[in-house]
């Protein structure tokens, strides 16, 4: 229990670390492409031409730099 709960604070705090970055490439594409909040997924992805929400790509790529995690845990194993 105590590795999630160390995990789960660790997640917390680079997402916090993360947010105003995240924030800013957000508010950049939204600027670009109209709102990707608080309309549905289908518009979203035929205004910005993707196949993945801005949101989840930016998310993921932020995760999945070198310097974010630590060490690689699987979400399934928790």
């Amino acid at each position: 229990m105590r590795s999630r709960l160390d995990y789960h604070r660790q997640c917390v705090q680079l997402l916090e670390e993360q947010l105003p970055a995240l924030e800013d490439a957000v508010a950049s594409a939204a600027s670009l492409a109209g709102p990707c909040y608080g309309v549905p997924l289908e518009e979203h992805l035929t205004k910005t031409g993707r196949q993945v929400a801005y949101v989840i790509d930016v998310c993921t790529a932020a995760l999945n730099r070198d310097d974010v995690l630590v060490e690689e845990v699987s979400l399934l194993s928790l």
